[in-house]
């Protein structure tokens, strides 16, 4: 598995930041839903180097 950089948690969230951040605020309002997905891809970002090649679930 190669190493996965920063870039990798920007593209993440280029891709789904805006679905998660829909979801979360139909669960729990808007404003709490920005801290949940800050702090979500923070995680990501934390844990880059557990990130797995390739899509978690097949299409």
């Amino acid at each position: 598995m190669a190493e996965p950089r920063p870039s990798d948690v920007a593209g993440l969230f280029d891709e789904h930041g805006a679905e998660l951040l829909r979801y979360c605020a139909g669960r729990v309002g808007p404003t709490v839903a920005e801290d949940v997905v800050a702090d979500t891809f923070l995680i990501a970002y934390q844990r880059r180097d557990r990130l797995a090649d390739g899509p978690a679930l097949p299409p």
